[in-house]
């Protein structure tokens, strides 16, 4: 896994948390 993909992947986490 790519750090990329984390960073996005911890992104779209919190996107989904704050919803």
């Amino acid at each position: 896994e790519t750090a990329a993909s984390a960073e996005e992947r911890d992104r779209l986490m919190a996107q989904r948390d704050e919803v």
